[in-house]
């Protein structure tokens, strides 16, 4: 398909297909407004057209796809229409609503939308700046509503808001704007938490864009006429990844949306499912690492991969198809031995060396961090995409350096896997197990999630003043000094 030159003014995530897709509005070779599906691996338009919207949103739960009407020519008013995208891409209206704000007037402008916790939010809406700001929208009688400590946007004073979606993984809206004052071509993105009003930079200095849509642990951007292709910002690696390959430029776009589910996609969103397998313990005395099946369905591990860590070594991946034949049941623990120990026909027990690749070695208590990642759905493994770490675990010895353990620390607190880099499971020199207490695995990983079994009297040692058995004199002896001066212990126990 031909994609004349095109006016872009929406843009949302879908999923359909064998690939990720957007559905966005242009002016294709008949002339008008339309949106299609673009696929965002092969730049086709296989889809479309899908009606013509001003801006777009889509809720994953539902499927519903919530749009913008263009206004009428000579009229001032807006409305929203909710549709279904079925699987042949055809757009299913349910209703359309007329928008207006809690006064009761007519809402003449909205550039974005976005989607996400049950809210259908949109900005730059009403006749005049005073009007100006983020909206939620009842998406039943179309009222319009101020959101709390959205008084903030833009970030940058005189700054324009340009592009708003949804990051579903992290439950955030992500704001884009330009700064409208000293630089127009300055461009930011900034994630807005809608429960607290705070706000966090995401990146700055992006290329211009006029829309955003959010998915697959990415960020999408219009890039306004004449800049190019969409651009893909990847949150893991704070990058910009100008790869889109779109046969002709886009421009002029806003809104965003999350991924529509009844249209599947090859490289899926990470889940619920994929995620139920944990690290649930590393025994250091035995050298096994144990992963756990928190789901209730069998998790076939083809194609699984971890990426290990310490202080002397970063990225070490095990290799591909090392899990390949591996199911781990629902409910039951495979485990896997360090020092190639396993005993001989135990399906739940493997070699190291059974995983081939490598990984950074020796397993203790010093600094170590591990990533289990599962692959997309043509088994293929892309470390970078943080969407496709099933979980993450990171320890150290208190007060000890950390050298290259953090090397993906960053990916993980992306995705709500860890809670923060810098926070390790605290461990000692003469710990030996390290094990999950949270039953139900349900929970964000953190040190707080995790116990750590140390014997009560550390292993005599040749070094006076060492009370944690790591053969130094350091600050984490200090440290239980501190803590522990004045205490009165009980001498019948």
């Amino acid at each position: 398909m031909n994609l004349s030159p095109i006016a872009c003014v929406a843009i949302a995530a879908t999923a359909g297909g064998t690939h990720a897709q957007l559905v966005t509005s242009y002016t294709g070779d008949e002339g008008g407004l339309k949106n299609w599906i673009i696929d965002v691996t092969t730049g086709d338009a296989p889809e479309g057209p899908l009606g013509k919207s001003q801006a777009l949103a889509a809720d994953p739960t539902t499927g519903r796809l919530f749009e913008i009407e263009p206004r009428v020519l000579g009229s001032n008013t807006l409305r929203l229409r909710v549709s279904r995208v079925n699987t042949g891409g055809d757009l299913v209206t349910e209703g359309t609503v007329l928008l207006f704000d809690e006064r009761g007037n007519t809402i003449r402008v909205i550039t974005s939308l976005a989607y996400g916790n049950g809210q259908l939010y949109a900005f730059n809406t009403g006749s005049g700046a005073s009007d100006t700001g983020l909206f939620v929208i009842d998406t039943g009688t179309g009222v319009l509503s101020p959101l709390p400590g959205s008084s903030s946007l833009p970030i940058t004073p005189g700054g324009v808001l340009r592009g708003l979606t949804f990051d579903t993984d992290r439950g955030r809206l992500l704001v884009g704007e330009r700064d409208g004052t000293s630089n127009d071509s300055v461009y930011s993105i900034h994630a807005f938490d809608p429960q607290t009003g705070e706000s966090q930079l995401v990146v700055q200095g992006t290329p211009a864009f006029d829309g955003l849509a959010y998915g697959y642990g990415r960020i999408y951007t219009d890039c306004g006429a004449p800049c190019g292709p969409i651009g893909v910002f990847n949150t893991a690696t704070g990058l910009f990844e100008d790869t889109l390959p779109l046969p002709e430029r886009f421009g002029n776009g806003a809104g965003g949306a999350a991924f529509l589910p009844q249209l599947a996609a090859s490289d899926p969103l990470p889940t619920a499912f994929e995620r139920r397998v944990q690290i649930r313990s590393v025994d250091f005395e035995a050298s096994i690492i144990e992963l756990f099946n928190f789901s209730a369905d069998d998790v076939a591990l083809d194609g699984w991969r971890f990426c290990s860590h310490d202080f002397a070594s970063a990225r070490r991946y095990t290799a591909p198809g090392g899990f390949d034949g591996i199911t781990i049941e629902a409910g039951t623990a495979l485990f896997v031995h360090f020092d190639d120990d396993a005993p001989a026909g135990d399906v739940d027990r493997i070699n190291r060396s059974a995983l081939g690749g490598a990984f950074a070695s020796p397993l203790d208590q010093d600094a170590y961090a591990m990533q289990l990642f599962f692959p997309d759905a043509v088994g293929n493994v892309s470390f970078g995409n943080s969407s496709l770490i099933a979980d993450h675990l990171q320890w150290n010895i208190a007060g000890e350096p950390i050298g290259s353990a953090e090397a993906r620390t960053a990916q993980a607190v992306s995705e709500g896997l860890w809670s923060a880099p810098g926070e390790f499971v605290p461990t000692f020199a003469n710990s030996t197990l390290i094990e999950l207490n949270d039953p139900s695995g349900d929970f964000p990983g953190s040190p707080d999630e995790y116990e750590v079994i140390t014997p009560s009297d550390p292993e005599p040692t040749a070094c006076p003043g060492d009370l944690d058995g790591d053969f130094d004199v350091d600050a984490a002896d200090f440290v239980t000094v501190l803590v522990n001066f004045g205490r009165v212990c009980d001498q019948s126990e």
